[in-house]
């Protein structure tokens, strides 16, 4: 079983898997990696808790558009938090930057372009999780994640419970399994993961599941503590007794299921094994299906033109595509779902594209193929 379900796995990695362009360094020159979670201790005499500042540099050979996104996984109620970047302070509730900062090729920001999160946590004891993501408004693809853990209470950290690979690798606390998806496949599957109880009683383990973020009509579901639960399921109904040092073997295996139903687009899951008689003692990791890796192969040298861009909605493209020559033109709005697929007639040429009786935002556009696509451009409906 377990070997049928890790070939069903075309990659499974502890990282994100983007963001070699642009790069993130403290201030003593140490590089933040792709996916790396930062940990900030809150002391509760202080009015709030501050990350190390943090640079961002310019890897690529031509200027970027920096703009940063926050994504609040998880808040405990009644805390706060904000951030600055971009040469300015944002409040607690903006979710992107309004504006980009241009960053030349090669170049780090300096203190005009200082990033910090801030946090309050107004006398509440627990840990909040919060991601936040550098990109170039330009090329969403050219992006680079990281989250911040701010731990308010040594009773949240989640010493208790472990998790581990069938080949005996650890699982970190609040680290990231990502799955490539197969759409020739009928589902995704993580690799099977075992849950340690390292305490020195025993522990009536529960599984709760978070949809940070859903492609939509896709579905998942999930296996654990001798059961599997159908998509609905948020929280296992009953708790699995492990003994105390013990690892959980064939009967409370844990995978995690994905069926794409030919939507492409990220899925992000977080599971949270925690104690059903002392809720704050909890391991939590997340889950990404990536679904954008069903086409694995960038038309770089693709010459793409919006125009007039902003506009109010009538979009001329103009293309000159080097690896696509049968495919499509997909627009996305902000939440990943498509709204306009227009049929690729030659590799080069000019399209109109009408979404006048749209919402007003921004849109992303790319051209997509047989197992290639054109990188991500932004068009705006004003």
């Amino acid at each position: 079983m377990r070997k049928l379900i890790l070939l069903s796995v075309l990659m499974f990695q502890i990282a994100l898997s983007f963001g070699q362009g642009i790069q993130l360094f403290t201030e003593e020159g140490d590089e933040i990696t792709n996916g790396q979670t930062i940990e900030v201790m809150v002391d509760f005499e202080a009015w709030e808790a501050v990350t190390p500042e943090l640079f961002a540099k310019n890897n690529f050979n031509h200027d970027i558009e920096l703009m940063i996104r926050v994504n609040r996984i998880y808040m405990v109620e009644g805390t706060m938090n904000n951030f600055c970047g971009n040469g300015q302070c944002y409040g607690p509730g903006t979710m992107v930057t309004p504006h980009s900062m241009t960053i030349a090729a090669g170049v780090q920001v300096g203190d005009e372009g200082v990033f910090t999160a801030h946090y309050q946590a107004n006398n509440h004891e627990g840990t909040s999780l919060v991601r936040y993501t550098f990109y170039d408004d330009n090329s969403v693809n050219d992006s680079i994640s990281f989250v911040v853990k701010f731990n308010g209470g040594e009773e949240a950290s989640g010493e208790s419970l472990e998790m581990y690979t069938e080949e005996g690798d650890q699982i970190e606390n609040g680290a990231t399994v990502t799955v490539d998806v197969d759409f020739a496949a009928w589902e995704a599957v993580t690799p099977e993961l075992f849950v340690k109880n390292a305490s020195t009683s025993d522990i009536d383990v529960m599984i709760r599941v978070e949809e940070i973020s859903v492609v939509d009509e896709t579905t998942n579901n999930f296996c654990g503590n001798g059961q599997c639960y159908g998509p609905g399921t948020m929280v296992t109904p009953h708790s699995m007794t492990v003994a105390a040092g013990v690892i959980v073997g064939e009967e409370g295996v844990f995978t995690s299921h994905y069926q794409a139903n030919n939507h492409d687009g990220i899925t992000l899951l977080r599971y949270t094994f925690f104690d059903e008689n002392n809720v704050n003692d909890t391991t939590s990791f997340f889950v990404k299906f990536d679904g954008s890796t069903g086409i694995n192969d960038i038309d770089e040298n693709a010459v793409i033109t919006a125009y007039p861009n902003p506009n109010t909605g009538l979009f001329n493209i103009q293309y000159n595509l080097t690896k696509i020559n049968q495919g499509e033109l997909v627009v996305y709005n902000a939440i990943g779902s498509r709204v306009v697929s227009r049929q690729l007639i030659a590799a080069t040429g000019t399209m109109t594209i009408d979404m006048q009786d749209m919402p007003k935002g921004i849109y992303l556009y790319r051209f997509e193929g047989d197992a290639v696509q054109s990188k991500t451009y932004k068009i705006v409906i004003k």
